[in-house]
């Protein structure tokens, strides 16, 4: 979008994507090389890697882009910095994660479900064109949905603080999304 508006030519896109790519790597190399757990550190870094490398191609034609975001922004991303920060993995807050992940896999498979006809023609094989319109408007629905299940059972079990129920008070808001996701895409 930064090139299609202007704002950056594609070699001034490509050397940003170099140069904060880079920065990046360097910070992985240096945290997995102070870590005590360097070898699972190590891991998390090439698994970004691989997930920032591969999402747009291959994994988001062949039906894992969602799935991968899912992954990328939930337990890797979550659970992958608590592990760096404190030495040790965290099952809940893996699970905790799921939360969040939640709500951004549920924005693109919107976005890729209203996207179908688009993907088709480009040959990208997205999960909303593997499954058809129908289920993806219900399966991000579900995905808006189970947000609640985790932050619930997180609550119940005593991993989050009661407070976080406050979180239940957005279902009000979530409900304008079920008219919309209720009935076929517009043209």
């Amino acid at each position: 979008q930064t090139v299609e508006d202007g704002f950056l030519t594609v070699r001034q896109l490509m050397i940003y994507a170099g140069l904060t790519g880079l920065v990046a790597l360097a910070i992985g190399f240096y945290l997995a090389f102070m870590s005590t757990r360097s070898d699972i550190t190590l891991l998390l870094l090439v698994s970004g890697a691989f997930f920032v490398l591969f999402y747009t191609f291959p994994l988001k034609y062949i039906g894992l882009g969602e799935p991968a975001v899912l992954v990328v922004w939930g337990p890797l991303m979550v659970g992958g910095s608590y592990f760096v920060i404190t030495g040790t993995w965290s099952n809940e807050v893996a699970i905790a994660s799921l939360a969040y992940a939640l709500g951004p896999t549920a924005v693109l498979f919107g976005k890729h479900t209203d996207k179908i006809d688009f993907d088709k023609v480009k040959g990208i094989r997205t999960l909303p064109v593997i499954l058809g319109e129908s289920l993806s408007r219900k399966l991000t629905v579900g995905l808006l949905l189970a947000q609640y299940p985790v932050i619930g059972y997180l609550v119940y079990t005593g991993f989050f603080h009661p407070i976080m129920l406050v979180t239940f008070l957005s279902a009000r808001s979530l409900g304008r999304v079920f008219k919309p996701f209720s009935e076929p895409r517009p043209s």
